[in-house]
This record gives structure tokens, sequence and C-alpha cells, in this order.
């Protein structure tokens, strides 16, 4: 999700050069040669970016919401037939929720936290004497 948030920033960066190269160009400042060209060159960069983040997002979409109560080995066997795992896909495939109660404390809900506890739990028991 952090490469979106780059991407969106690059995004608007992008549009707000495009609009000081318009306010330099109406003003005088460049011929409209250089102003073409330094136009095609920002309108090729900001498609090359809307490109990488419809491909981020369609990535996301294609990963199936989490059911609720799922076993830990069952959402790592929904990742056999994807070849690339991503941050991304992880973050979507494992984390239920996040709550954010100030800039110092964030607390997250994993979809397997049930199960990590149930199944640490039976593989450390103790032999009855």
């Amino acid at each position: 999700m952090r490469l979106l948030t780059k991407l969106s920033a690059k995004e608007c960066r992008i549009a707000d050069q495009k609009a000081i190269l318009f306010e330099d160009f109406a003003f005088g400042k460049m011929s409209k040669g250089n102003y073409l060209e330094l136009k095609s060159a920002l309108t090729a960069e900001g498609e090359e970016v809307l490109r990488q983040k419809s491909e981020i997002e369609s990535k996301a979409q294609s990963v199936p919401p989490v059911p609720e109560k799922s076993h830990i080995f069952g959402l790592l066997g929904r990742l056999d037939g994807i070849q690339e795992v991503t941050p991304e896909l992880v973050f979507v495939s494992f984390v239920e929720r996040i709550d954010v109660f100030s800039s110092e404390r964030v607390e997250m809900r994993f979809a397997f936290a049930g199960e990590l506890e149930r199944l640490c739990c039976s593989a450390f028991v103790e032999p009855k004497l």
C-alpha cells in the first residue's frame, strides 16, 4: 500500500509541474516548442504512473476477501496459485482490521489470531507425569 501512496504523490507532483509549466509558457518564459516537449514528457510520465497504479489495484482486487475465523493454513493455501507474493497481497490476506488511536498507538487484528494461539499452545503441551 505504500507504493500506491508514493505513486499518488508522484501523480500530484506531475500535475503541479504541468500547471507550473503552463504558467511559464503563458507568461512567455519559454517557447511553444519547449512547452510542448516538456508537457509531452510529463504526460508520458503521468500515464506510466497511472498504469502502475491500476496494475497494483487490479492485483489487490484479485485476492478474495479473508473469510471470518479461517484456518491459517487455509489462508496460506489461497496463495498457492499466485506466482508473485507481494507485501500488499500478504497484507490483504492476513490483516483483518487496523485501529489507529493516536500517532503512538495502533492495533492490528489478524485474521488468524485465534488459530495461531491454538497452534502454539498445542505444540508446547507439557507431558503429564
